[in-house]
């Protein structure tokens, strides 16, 4: 079974993502911010991060910045396109999904990232 630690300070987008990829097969974590995702990535191993940038402490492109394992990152955020080009010239993206998307384009994008369940 694949792991999905999922990191977005809005607790109801990360658990219609949580809902939907569990549905799918997925082991899910959750974490609210960059600070818990550097721990949940040590203490649960996932296969895969859902990485919202804009976060209250530490954001999604520092929290990508200070990962030691290289692990495929799908970005779900809302930035406009300077920020985006920015974010995309500092940091390996695997994949972005401008929000609002729909959820069975980021299961899809999951799918395909990490070769099924």
């Amino acid at each position: 079974m694949k792991k999905v630690l999922i990191i977005e300070d809005e607790k109801d987008i990360a658990e219609i993502i949580k809902m939907s990829l569990e549905l799918e097969g997925f082991k899910i974590e959750t974490a609210l911010n960059g600070f818990e995702g550097l721990e949940k990535i040590e203490s649960f191993g996932p296969d895969i991060i859902v990485l919202d940038i804009i976060m209250e402490g530490m954001d999604g492109m520092t929290m990508k910045k200070r990962m030691k394992k290289d692990i495929p990152v799908i970005v779900a955020s809302a930035c406009d396109k300077a920020t985006r080009t920015k974010i995309e010239s500092e940091i390996k993206v695997n994949s972005w999904l401008e929000k609002p998307f729909e959820i069975d384009e980021l299961v899809n994008e999951v799918k395909l990232l990490t070769g099924g369940k």
